[in-house]
């Protein structure tokens, strides 16, 4: 097995044991270790595959700042953070771990047509899927929020509910009531004063 090829496969088989045991932080930081080593091997959709884990279980991740990994590593405040983790996990030390989990590498490569075959089911996943993830990536944009008219947020006043379009108001004027004259005015005095007789004699009786 290629010397490349056994390291992806030792961080890959730690990276799933960590997700296993519920040790997220440890198999992000393996995840990083393998995608790392996936470019070196040209296997550009395990890399990213590795990305995307590691933002889907933590969207605070350094790499959020980097569209993919390859551009993350050409950046020297992300290869000194890489380069931390590669002392932490050198390859030695991997090996062990792997030893202790009782896996043999050698007995696996050559159930498996090529190496991304291998990679993707250590991902548990399929290439076709790899490479489709990576083929339909498009990078991500900032939400364009919808133009706001200018008078929408002027505030309702206080006769006017929310919601009510501000169109042209039309506005009623009454006209004021004419004075009554002098005939009228005796007119409804006579009438008066009938009804008064009126109800007068009606008592009388």
């Amino acid at each position: 097995m290629p010397e490349t090829c056994d390291e992806l496969a030792l961080y890959l088989h730690l990276a799933r044991a960590s997700e296993v045991r519920r040790r997220p932080l440890v198999r992000d930081k393996l995840l990083v270790l393998a995608g790392k080593t996936a470019l070196e091997m040209r296997l550009d959709p395990v890399a990213e595959h590795c990305r995307a884990k590691i933002l889907a279980h933590n969207p605070g991740h350094i790499l959020r700042n980097y569209p993919t990994l390859a551009e993350a590593l050409a950046d020297d405040s992300f290869r000194a953070f890489y380069k931390r983790l590669a002392q932490a996990y050198p390859r030695e030390r991997a090996e062990h771990m792997l030893r202790s989990l009782g896996i043999l590498l050698a007995e696996e490569r050559h159930l498996y047509a090529d190496d991304l075959e291998y990679a993707a089911a250590l991902l548990g996943t399929t290439p076709e899927q790899l490479v489709r993830r990576v083929a339909t990536a498009a990078p991500d944009e900032p939400a364009r929020a919808a133009p706001v008219p200018a008078d929408a947020t002027r505030p309702p006043s206080a006769a006017e509910p929310p919601g009510v379009s501000r169109g042209p108001v039309s506005v009623r004027v009454r006209r004021p009531i004419p004075p009554l004259g002098g005939l009228a005015v005796a007119a409804v005095t006579l009438l008066l004063i009938a009804g008064l007789v009126g109800f007068l004699l009606a008592r009388l009786r």
